[in-house]
């Protein structure tokens, strides 16, 4: 069924976007606040 493989693929990206963005805006914020 493709909406199941959909909702997958949605809840990976989703996932995945958290565990990577996050931790990325954390240490793009430092990297700013020590040029300051």
């Amino acid at each position: 069924e493709p909406y199941v493989m959909i909702g997958q693929f949605a809840s990976l990206f989703y996932f995945c976007y958290f565990l990577v963005l996050i931790p990325l805006l954390g240490w793009v914020e430092t990297k700013l606040l020590r040029m300051k």
